[in-house]
């Protein structure tokens, strides 16, 4: 068990090994955040507000400002080597973008979300449909809309393994390996396992925040404003693929297969 000065000090040693390895990844998280934050002060200055159009822009706003400070938190907890709740947080990341999309510029949704009532519910009440909102935002059509969906879909599933405690993913984390044997894990873990959940965790918020972005975009009444916007999350969206080609030789293979 760990004193808080132990902790801090494994803390420490986490975020030096981790930001060894995903240092460029954690970089991206935050060049996103002020992304977002820049997407608002565009549709601030420039809204997109009609007699139909004022009430989603205002929810989008607050949604927009949730997805960059998730993000934000998210990349805090990867880099301090908390992966398993990392991944909590970006699975968030997918509902906050996919409600963000699901409003949109729709009045009748935006005012159906200021009075949801329904504490044991979120909003929309499926989180496939804003996933399948989120998806739509892109113009794909037919099969290919339809594979995006279930990928996304998927890749949300994946994530919520950690925010609900999947006993696939709590058994491996709770218990870690060295040339000693097994043993109880506690505190941050900077293991090959712990990095494999940070850079998911940190990959998947990063990706669902720019694709939010993208559809927040949507809200800004200058063309040349919202088309800047979106091509900035199109370049960053490059720049994460780009990291994630060259860190494929270290997540190429699951640590949660090798561990069985």
């Amino acid at each position: 068990m760990f004193t808080l000065t132990e902790l801090g000090a494994a803390e420490s040693e986490a975020r030096r090994v981790i930001d060894l390895i995903l240092g460029p990844l954690l970089n991206l998280a935050e060049q996103t955040r002020l992304l977002l934050f820049e997407a608002l002060e565009s549709v601030a200055q420039h809204p997109l507000w009609g007699p139909s159009s004022e009430p989603a822009s205002k929810v989008c706003m607050i949604l927009a400002v949730r997805l960059a400070n998730d993000l934000r938190a998210c990349s805090i907890l990867a880099r301090s080597g908390y992966g398993l709740q990392a991944m909590g947080l970006a699975a968030t990341s997918v509902e906050v973008a996919g409600t963000l999309a699901y409003v949109g510029d729709n009045e009748e949704r935006a005012i159906e979300w200021t009075k949801h009532s329904a504490k044991k519910q979120s909003f929309p009440h499926k989180v496939k449909d804003g996933i399948d909102a989120l998806a739509d935002g892109l113009g794909l059509a037919g099969s290919n809309a339809a594979e995006m969906k279930d990928r996304w879909q998927r890749i949300y599933m994946s994530l919520c393994m950690a925010k609900h405690a999947n006993p696939i993913l709590s058994m491996n984390n709770g218990l870690r390996f060295d040339s000693e044997g097994a043993y109880f894990g506690g505190g941050p873990d900077a293991s090959r396992l712990g990095i494999h959940l940070s850079y998911n965790a940190v990959y998947q918020a990063i990706f669902f925040s720019l694709e939010g972005l993208v559809a927040y975009a949507h809200g800004c009444n200058d063309t040349s404003y919202r088309a800047k916007l979106q091509d900035q999350a199109k370049e960053k969206m490059w720049q994460v693929q780009r990291a994630e080609l060259s860190l494929a030789d270290f997540m190429k293979v699951s640590p949660l297969d090798e561990a069985r």
